[in-house]
């Protein structure tokens, strides 16, 4: 919880500085992930939704900073006992890139964050929880819907990994999606 509070703080000092408008985009994006790591896979299934808010500033035409938020959430049973599991991952992610205009209406961004990851998996009458730090790098085609309203399609790979009694997973994974987004 003091993760997301310090990450509201941060992205709400944007606003507070008076920074100029039309230079802040808010976009919801939904996207199908597929998830890094093998083990995952075998209870959890191939892959699953994921919704995202992101808020970014353009600093200048071609430079912006970003913060987002997404949810994976899965139900499962594990392979030979099939017990009832459950995972969730809170994704909180900060980052930057480059956008480059290919048209009037189109534009490419691109660019690496930071990626970390609140997890907690529930099997039978156990619970496993923690947080690591990972990174990401997201490519998005941006169409202009009028001044204010666009949507994109959105590819990326986010990837952070933890080790619990010498087992090792991942988090994160290949996504592809489509989002709306405002500029205010």
């Amino acid at each position: 919880m003091k993760k997301i509070i310090l990450f509201a703080l941060v992205m709400g000092s944007f606003v507070a500085h008076g920074w100029s408008a039309d230079k802040f985009l808010a976009e919801l994006t939904g996207s199908y992930m597929v998830p890094n790591d093998s083990a995952f896979k075998d209870v959890y299934g191939k892959g699953g939704f994921v919704p995202e808010i992101r808020l970014q500033y353009d600093l200048s035409s071609s430079f912006y900073i970003w913060g987002g938020v997404g949810l994976f959430s899965k139900k499962g049973l594990t392979p030979q006992l099939q017990n009832d599991a459950k995972s969730r991952q809170i994704y909180l992610s900060l980052g930057g890139g480059y956008i480059a205009k290919l048209s009037d209406k189109m534009n490419l961004r691109v660019g690496p964050g930071l990626f970390l990851v609140s997890y907690k998996e529930e099997v039978a009458d156990s619970e496993l929880s923690g947080s690591r730090l990972g990174l990401r790098a997201d490519a998005d085609l941006l169409f202009q819907l009028s001044d204010k309203f666009l949507a994109g399609i959105t590819i990326g790979y986010a990837t952070a990994s933890d080790t619990v009694e010498d087992v090792s997973f991942k988090m994160g994974g290949f996504k592809i999606g489509a989002g709306i987004g405002i500029r205010f």
